[in-house]
C-alpha cells in the first residue's frame, strides 16, 4: 500500500461510517492508518451516542404538560446544533492531522480505543 492510499483511507476514516472501508480493506498493514481508523471509529460512536442522548432528553422533556412541546423543540434544535458543531470540529481536527501527517489524538474522544493500533 503506498502513501497516497494510506492518506486517502485516513481521510475517509473521519467521514462517518466510511472508516469501515479502511478497516475491511488494507487497515491491517499500516500503523498510521489503524490510528486514524480508531480515531474515526471513536468519533462515529461519539456522534451516534450524543445524537441519541439529545433525542432521548428531547422526548422526555416533551412529556411535560403545557410547555413540553416548545422546550422539546428548543432542546432538539440546540442539542442537534451542538452535536453537529462538535462533530464537525473533531472531523476537521482529524483531517488536519492526516494532512499534516501527524498522529495526535482527537480532543474528547481520542483517549478511547476500539481498534488496536
Amino acid at each position: 500500500m503506498d502513501k497516497a492510499e494510506i492518506k486517502t483511507l485516513s481521510f475517509c476514516a473521519y467521514l462517518g461510517p466510511l472508516w469501515l472501508i479502511g478497516l475491511l480493506g488494507e487497515g491491517k498493514t499500516s500503523r498510521r492508518l489503524r490510528f486514524h481508523l480508531n480515531q474515526g471509529a471513536c468519533l462515529f460512536i461519539f456522534e451516534m451516542l450524543a445524537a441519541l442522548a439529545v433525542v432521548i432528553v428531547s422526548a422526555l422533556v416533551g412529556l411535560i404538560p403545557a410547555v413540553g412541546g416548545i422546550m422539546s423543540a428548543v432542546i432538539s434544535w440546540v442539542g442537534g446544533a451542538a452535536v453537529f458543531g462538535c462533530a464537525l470540529w473533531l472531523t476537521v481536527c482529524g483531517m488536519l492531522g492526516v494532512y499534516n501527517e501527524k498522529t495526535e489524538k482527537l480532543p474528547i474522544v481520542g483517549g478511547f480505543s476500539v481498534i488496536p493500533y
